[in-house]
């Protein structure tokens, strides 16, 4: 069935703000009510929408509210990440069905790591016992650039051996019938997790323009603009990770030096720790290094919480140098939010409060007078949960 200009534009609202009655469909859409009720009709004939009964409205008058028909298909997200991987798999009203997390190593390269996806999807299908051609659409977030027009990944620092890869290309061989398949960057989609999730929560207008932030291995934002996800005109946007700090610093995956990514992410928190442990400025990291060769993220998370003070100032100085360049961004950009998420986000209090200390510190007046930054709104799940908004978004034509 081929959708209309205003059949999309009806189904798309729906996605972004729940089952809505008549009049809120005309008032979001900006069409008479008597053509939004046409365009129900048919809607409902083609088994897009159905009408899930009465609500009452703020004057009283029971008003039908309209809602995607769940029952339509099935949607996969995924949710890449340099260590792990989260596969959702849900019904076209993004109800959640199953959720699968497994450990991965996108280090050892595309065809290992896409195998394992595959493997995952296929299982999370018969777990459920849903049949392939039940599936209307996939959509993957990943951590690297993704070139606009062709979906390829194109120099993914923390992805070596990933370039040039068409993740579209591999289902097309991978899967057993014939599925639409979509790739963005993974702070996107965590962005566009974070717009749903906003104007599901009648907080669009909140939520206009804002960034969000992913802390890890790398570090990456998804920017919005006007309420549309902001990738540049080749789709490069967001890479903040590799802004320069410092020429002289240490070299990036990137193979630059001094990036934000190598003084603040993840490897420079853990390089920062190990080294207070071995210089005797921390016991708890010196205890770790005895019984093993290494620091974990958790480890540092630990040490914070118990008060170790060469652990809390590593972090506070992550945050200060994170809160630099979103200083500057922020002048440029003006956003209403800034909302951070990440493995890192959560590694201590002092991660959030350095990183506001130098973005009220260091941006202009007007820029952060009401300006609000915070964690994501939807922890762990934003990417996930924007992967799947993707995937019908995508599938309808809107993304």
């Amino acid at each position: 069935m081929k959708l209309s200009d205003e059949e999309q534009k009806v189904l798309q609202t729906v996605l972004w703000y729940g089952p809505l009655s008549k009049q809120q469909l005309a008032w979001h859409t900006h069409l008479s009510r008597s053509k939004v009720g046409q365009v129900l009709e048919d809607l409902a004939s083609g088994g897009w929408i159905v009408d899930i009964g009465q609500q009452e409205s703020s004057g009283g008058r029971k008003a039908n509210l309209y809602s995607l028909n769940a029952g339509l298909g099935y949607l996969i997200g995924i949710d890449l990440g340099v260590s792990e991987v989260k596969i959702a798999l849900t019904d076209t009203a993004l109800n959640v069905i199953g959720i699968h997390t497994h450990p991965i190593e996108t280090r050892a390269g595309a065809g290992v790591v896409m195998a394992t996806v595959a493997r995952l999807i296929d299982d999370l299908l018969k777990q459920h016992d849903i049949k392939p051609e039940r599936l209307m659409s996939l959509a993957m977030g990943v951590p690297s650039p993704i070139e606009r027009g062709t979906g390829l990944l194109v120099s993914p620092p923390v992805m070596p051996n990933w370039e040039g890869f068409s993740i579209q290309e591999y289902f097309v061989h991978r899967l057993a019938v014939p599925v639409p398949v979509y790739v963005d960057n993974d702070t996107n989609l965590m962005a566009l997790g974070e717009l749903w999730n906003a104007r599901r929560n009648n907080e669009g207008e909140k939520f206009d323009s804002f960034m969000v932030l992913k802390l890890s291995t790398g570090i990456g934002a998804g920017i919005v603009i006007a309420g549309n996800i902001y990738r540049g005109a080749f789709g490069g946007a967001g890479e903040i990770g590799h802004i320069p700090l410092d020429p002289e610093g240490p070299r990036c995956n990137c193979g630059q030096t001094g990036c934000l990514e190598v003084m603040a992410g993840a490897r420079a928190i853990l390089r920062s720790a190990t080294e207070a442990g071995q210089r005797g400025q921390s016991e708890f990291f010196a205890q770790v290094l005895r019984e093993r060769d290494h620091v974990t993220v958790t480890d540092v998370s630990q040490a914070a919480s118990e008060g170790d003070s060469a652990a809390n100032a590593i972090i506070q100085a992550a945050g200060l140098k994170i809160g630099q360049v979103l200083a500057g961004l922020t002048n440029v950009l003006c956003p209403s939010h800034i909302l951070i998420g990440g493995e890192l986000a959560h590694i201590g209090p002092l991660m959030l409060a350095g990183i506001r200390q130098s973005v009220y510190g260091r941006a202009m007046p007007l820029a952060t007078r009401k300006l609000i930054v915070d964690y994501t709104r939807l922890g762990d799940h934003a990417g996930l949960m924007g992967s799947l908004a993707f995937a019908l978004l995508s599938y309808l034509g809107q993304e």
